[in-house]
């Protein structure tokens, strides 16, 4: 996507590839490699993990490699979901604490200073922080959430009748489409569907529990990960809990690549289950 000519800037950032009048984002499929990487990794080389040259070092190579290339982007919200997920596999897969708390002490200040050092992540984390310090512009997106949110009330507008998706809310489609649901469908609507999430959390924990091997557990764990994470971070994002990020809700926001990898990974899930009947 870096490539002049190749990746497509869009709201300032290089996210989006061109092909044949289509057009994907490589970040969304990339999440759903690391995991089937990591997985294989895993339960091949479990017992060579605790050492960390031979065991803790390549996959943390791999991982860094793909965060460090989505980061230039800038697209931080997905390299901070595939840096949680991860990390969520690198600790079922019984790695030493002392490596991941040694990676982590280094990791997360630059990851830190790379957010504040970019114009891009530093605006919206202003924008959350401290909005007199930045541009209206910064902080409009937010400003129309959290008017979209505020007016549901218990029960919502009603189904179809939002005032913020006419072109009051950017993204009211895809990124910012939990605020809409609020309005829409109020408090109980927006529970409903955080409590579908916990739900799928607690059917894909119970899948990757009942695996038939290391492999299968890996897999099923980190694609649970993966959508609840993404899920936990737009909602967080939309709510003024987190800064500002393209992240979609996964199977509720518009958008091919997202909803293709969580139906994808939803897949891997039901066939893991189908298998242990």
């Amino acid at each position: 996507v870096l490539v002049p000519g190749v990746g497509s800037k869009i709201n300032g950032a290089r996210r989006w590839i061109r092909f044949f009048g289509l057009s994907f984002q490589p970040a969304e499929f990339a999440k759903l490699a690391l995991v089937l990487f990591l997985s294989s990794y895993f339960a091949r080389r479990q017992d060579r993990l605790p050492s960390f040259l031979d065991g803790f070092l390549p996959p943390l190579l791999m991982t860094g490699m793909m965060a460090g290339l989505i980061i230039v982007q800038p697209n931080f919200g997905t390299a901070v979901i595939l840096l949680i997920t991860a990390t969520a596999l690198f600790c079922i897969g019984q790695a030493r604490v002392s490596h991941m708390l040694g990676t982590a002490a280094v990791a997360l200040p630059a990851l830190l200073f790379l957010m504040l050092s970019s114009t891009h992540g530093r605006s919206r984390i202003m924008a959350l922080f401290d909005p007199s310090q930045v541009s209206a512009r910064a902080t409009y997106q937010l400003e129309q959430s959290f008017n979209a949110l505020g007016p549901g009330g218990w029960l919502g507008r009603g189904l179809g009748n939002s005032m913020q998706k006419l072109f009051f809310l950017p993204e009211a489609h895809n990124d910012f489409i939990f605020a809409i649901v609020g309005e829409e469908l109020g408090f109980v609507g927006a529970m409903t569907i955080l409590l579908l999430f916990v739900l799928f959390l607690w059917r894909g924990t119970r899948i990757a529990l009942r695996a038939g091997d290391p492999y299968t557990t890996y897999l099923a764990m980190g694609v649970t990960t993966l959508i609840i994470c993404q899920a936990a971070v737009n909602m967080a994002v939309v709510s003024g809990l987190l800064p500002t990020t393209g992240v979609p809700l996964p199977f509720l926001s518009f958008g091919g690549s997202s909803l293709v990898v969580t139906l994808f990974g939803t897949g891997i899930l039901l066939n893991i289950s189908r298998s242990q009947a």
